[in-house]
């Protein structure tokens, strides 16, 4: 697997963005204001899969840099538990 070569500063803005982007498609879906959303449907699992990517990242770098803050400071959970 190839691994983009990141400085820790830019990880959590990354992590950040993914998860804004992922909260608007969401509200986007949910808004019903399209008719054939499988597009959206498809680009939404990508950013879910690159979020994951980003998340099991992110801990291996926590490991070698315990100043990074917490993953969950950067996406505290939702009430849905996801």
């Amino acid at each position: 697997m190839n691994y983009l070569n990141i400085p820790a500063s830019q990880a959590a803005i990354l992590i950040t963005a993914v998860q804004d982007a992922i909260r608007y498609r969401e509200s986007f879906l949910e808004s019903e204001t399209v008719e054939d959303v499988t597009e959206y449907e498809v680009h939404l699992l990508n950013l879910e899969r690159l979020a994951e990517t980003l998340r099991e990242a992110y801990l291996r770098l926590r490991k070698t840099d315990p100043e990074l803050p917490e993953f969950t400071a950067l996406v505290p959970q939702q009430e849905n538990g996801s």
